[in-house]
C-alpha cells in the first residue's frame, strides 16, 4: 500500500473512531443526565412525603402512639380487627385524597407493621429491613424507585407504575424517635417526562453529528477517488510505457501536491475536531471538580472522570496529528526565546511525575549547569523532552530510573541525553520507533499503547531547530536518545 493511499485511510480511520467516541459519550452522558434527574425527582418526592408524612403525625400521633407502640405485639388478624386500624385508615385516606399516593404503611419501632392500606401486609416484621433501620435507628429518610407491573393502591390495583417507596422517622417532641411510615408515591409521569426529554435531547444530537459525518464522508470519498484515480494512472504508465525520468519527476510532483492537499485537509479537520472536543473536555472537568455542586453519588464522578480522561487522550492525538502535519507540510513555526536548560528538564520531569510514580519510575536531572541557556522554542523544548521522557517510563519496569543528562560538546553544540534501564530495542525495533504510526514494542510485557507519533515528531521538532536526534539501545539493557543543539543555539 503506498504512503497516499494508506494516509488518506488514515483519515477515514479518524473519522469511524471520532463517530465510536461520539457515541460511547453520548450515551455515557445520556446515562448520567438520567440518573441525575432520577436522584432530583427522589429527592423533591422524598420532600413532598415527609411534608405528608408531618401532617399524618400531626393529624393522628396525639390520638395513636400510645396504641401503635402497644400494638407491637398484636398478630395481622388482631390488629385488622382493632377499631383504631379503621380510625387511622380513615385518617390516611382523607389526607391523601386527591394526591398521587398509592399506598402508606405505619411501623411501631421495633419494625412491626401495625397500619397498612393494604390490609394483609398488617403484622408484618419489617425490623431488618434497610429502610426501615435508616429510618428507626439513625432518623434518616430513605427513598427508592422501583418499577411495578401491579401495585395494589388505595383506589384499586394499579398496573405499570414507577413508585418512590419512602421510610419516614416519627418524632416525638423530645426529637426521639417512636415510629416510622412509609408513604408510596406515584412517580410514573415524572418517570416518563424524565425519559422523554432524555430521548428528544439524544435525538436532536444524534441528528446534528449525523449530518456532520455524512458531510465528512462524502468529502473524504470525493477526495479518496481522486487520489486513487491519480495513483492509478500513474502505475499504468510505469508499468506500460515506461515513461521516461521526465514524466516521473512530473508525476511525483502531482503525488506531492496532492498529499499536501490531504495534509492540509486532514488538519483543518484535526482542529474543527477539536473545538467541540475542548467543550467536553471542559464541562466533565468543571463536573468534575463540582464546581457548581456536588453530584449525587460516585458512580456519576467515575463516569465523568471517564468521559473526561477519554477527551484527554483524544485531544493528544489530535494535537500530534496537527504537528505532523505541520512538519510535514513545512509549516511548524518556532518562537524563538532564551532557555534556561535546568529548568525546562524541571517543567518536563513535573508533568510527568504523576505518570511515573504510578509505574514506579523514578526522574532525575542530572543537569549541573544553572546558567546553561539555549536559543530556542521553550514549548518545543519540553514537547520534546516530555516524548522522550514518556517513552522512557512507558518502557520502563517498576523501581526502574530515567534520567536527563546535560552538556556541551567540544564542537560547542549542547546535547540532551533521555537515559533509562527498561527493556531496550533491538536494531529493528529502532528502525520502527523512527517511523510514523510505528510501534517498536509488541511485548505483553509492558504497556505499549500509543500512536505511533511520538518519536517522529520529536525528531521533526528537533530538527526545525537545526539539531539531530539519535537512538542508542540494547535489549533488556536500556535506551538511550540523544537531542544534540547546533553551537549556533548555544548562548555562552
Amino acid at each position: 500500500m503506498t504512503q497516499e493511499k494508506w494516509l488518506f485511510n488514515l483519515v477515514k480511520y479518524f473519522s469511524l473512531t471520532s463517530s465510536i467516541a461520539f457515541v460511547v459519550l453520548l450515551g455515557v452522558i445520556s446515562f448520567t443526565l438520567r440518573a441525575n434527574q432520577i436522584d432530583k425527582m427522589i429527592a423533591t418526592t422524598e420532600y413532598q412525603n415527609m411534608v405528608l408524612a408531618q401532617s399524618f403525625a400531626n393529624s393522628m400521633w396525639d390520638r395513636f402512639s400510645t396504641y401503635v407502640e402497644s400494638a407491637s405485639t398484636l398478630t395481622g388478624d388482631q390488629l385488622r380487627a382493632r377499631p383504631e386500624t379503621a380510625q387511622i385508615d380513615q385518617v390516611v385516606r382523607k389526607l391523601t385524597f386527591d394526591l398521587p399516593v398509592l399506598k402508606v404503611k405505619i411501623y411501631s419501632i421495633s419494625g412491626r407493621t401495625v397500619y397498612s392500606s393494604e390490609q394483609a401486609q398488617m403484622g408484618v416484621d419489617k425490623s431488618n429491613n434497610i429502610g426501615f433501620l435508616a429510618s428507626a435507628r439513625e432518623g434518616k429518610p430513605k427513598s427508592k424507585l422501583t418499577y411495578r407491573d401491579k401495585f395494589p393502591a388505595f383506589s384499586g390495583e394499579a398496573s405499570n407504575v414507577n413508585v418512590v417507596e419512602s421510610y419516614l422517622p416519627i418524632r416525638a417532641f423530645d426529637g426521639s424517635i417512636e415510629g416510622v411510615f412509609e408513604i408510596y408515591f406515584d412517580a410514573t409521569k415524572s418517570v416518563n417526562t424524565i425519559n422523554r426529554e432524555i430521548v428528544e435531547s439524544v435525538l436532536f444530537l444524534v441528528v446534528g453529528f449525523g449530518l456532520l459525518y455524512i458531510a465528512l464522508y462524502l468529502i473524504i470519498n470525493r477526495a479518496d477517488g481522486v487520489i486513487r484515480g491519480q495513483y492509478g494512472e500513474l502505475q499504468s504508465e510505469i508499468k506500460e510505457r515506461k515513461i521516461i525520468q521526465e514524466q516521473l519527476i512530473s508525476a511525483k510532483r502531482r503525488a506531492e501536491v496532492a498529499n499536501r492537499v490531504k495534509s492540509e485537509f486532514l488538519a483543518n479537520m484535526s482542529h474543527e475536531l477539536r473545538t467541540p472536543l475542548n467543550a467536553v473536555i471542559g464541562f466533565s472537568e468543571t463536573l468534575v471538580d463540582e464546581i457548581f455542586g456536588k453530584l449525587a453519588n460516585e458512580k456519576q464522578k467515575e463516569y465523568l472522570t471517564d468521559i473526561h480522561s477519554s477527551g484527554q487522550h483524544l485531544l493528544e492525538l489530535i494535537n500530534d496529528i496537527l504537528d505532523v502535519s505541520a512538519i510535514e507540510a513545512g509549516k511548524i513555526e518556532i518562537h524563538e526565546a532564551v532557555v534556561n536548560v535546568k529548568r525546562v528538564a524541571d517543567d518536563a520531569i513535573l508533568l510527568l511525575k504523576t505518570r511515573a510514580e504510578k509505574g514506579g519510575v523514578e526522574l532525575k536531572n542530572m543537569i549541573n549547569g544553572k546558567d546553561l541557556k539555549l536559543r530556542a522554542d521553550e514549548r518545543r523544548v519540553i514537547q520534546i523532552l516530555v516524548n522522550l521522557l514518556s517513552n522512557a517510563v512507558k518502557f520502563s519496569h517498576y523501581k526502574g530510573e530515567v534520567k536527563i543528562e546535560g552538556r556541551r560538546l567540544e564542537n560547542g553544540a549542547f546535547v540532551f541525553e533521555i537515559v533509562d534501564n527498561g527493556i531496550g530495542m533491538d536494531d529493528a525495533g529502532m528502525a520502527a520507533a523512527m517511523e510514523k504510526f510505528g510501534q517498536a514494542h509488541s511485548s505483553l510485557e509492558i504497556d505499549a499503547e500509543g500512536t505511533g507519533l511520538g518519536l517522529p515528531l520529536t525528531k521533526g521538532l528537533v530538527e526545525a531547530h537545526g539539531g539531530t536526534l539519535s537512538l542508542e539501545s540494547e535489549p533488556g539493557v536500556g535506551t538511550t536518545v540523544k537531542i544534540e543543539f547546533p553551537k549556533e543555539r548555544v548562548i555562552p
